[in-house]
């Protein structure tokens, strides 16, 4: 386990891991990809994504890093960023009520997740689109 982390902290992982991930691997990593899209606005942990899959936890965040260049996470909240954006386009809801249903406990939260994922603020991307 040691040497498992050493080789992620020098990146030596990253490099190794992609050459053994077979084609069986890449479907599983595509599945995955879809099982967490489907899962949004809520965050399947890692685990549950594995048990999903059949990929284990390595192979499931260095292969993602890998092919997508991101982890699962991220993958996961760039597309509630882009629910997000589809809900704020087509609902007059609240950027409250739509934070709610993102599974933000509050709106400031959602609102700055948002700002830092685009570069805008929520109220700034629906007047910019004819809402708001």
């Amino acid at each position: 386990m040691i040497l498992f982390y050493a080789l992620v902290s020098i990146g030596t992982l990253e490099r190794i891991l992609p050459s053994v991930l077979n084609s069986t691997d890449k479907e599983k990593l595509d599945a995955a990809r879809q099982f967490i899209a489907m899962s949004v606005p809520s965050y399947p942990d890692n685990k549950q994504i594995c048990r999903h899959t059949g990929l284990n936890e390595t192979k499931l965040g260095v292969g993602f890093k890998h092919f997508l260049g991101e982890s699962p996470y991220d993958y996961f909240l760039h597309q509630k960023m882009l629910m997000a954006k589809e809900m704020l386009l087509s609902t007059d809801e609240s950027i409250e009520m739509v934070s709610i249903k993102l599974n933000y406990w509050w709106a400031t939260g959602f609102t700055r997740e948002f700002k830092k994922h685009f570069g805008y603020s929520p109220s700034e991307f629906r007047g910019n689109h004819g809402r708001g």
